[in-house]
């Protein structure tokens, strides 16, 4: 007896195609029962989400140098006239080292 190879892989791709098909279908009916699923993918997002996307967005537009100030601080440290603001230096300092 002369098996033809040919014709089990005609046989097995039909079965193959005709497997993944029907699992094809399943999944989407699936989707269909599960959420009321329209056919089209989506996402959405948290409040939380929203809010921190508008900041970010926000964010990109500050520059991360306030230009104007860097060069008025650069002349009065330049002519001398600068003052290390010591009080309000302190006050920030000051919680660095307080023990509890």
């Amino acid at each position: 007896m002369k098996v033809d190879k040919g014709g089990l892989n005609r046989i097995s791709k039909k079965r193959v195609a005709g497997t993944q098909r029907s699992e094809k279908e399943l999944r989407f009916s699936d989707r269909r029962k599960l959420g009321g699923w329209s056919g089209r993918d989506g996402a959405t997002l948290s409040e939380m989400a929203r809010i921190l996307a508008k900041t970010c967005s926000s964010l990109k537009e500050v520059p991360d140098v306030r230009i104007e100030l860097v060069d008025g601080l650069k002349k009065e440290i330049n002519a001398g006239t600068y003052k290390v603001p010591v009080e309000a230096l302190a006050k920030k300092l000051l919680p660095l080292f307080q023990i509890d």
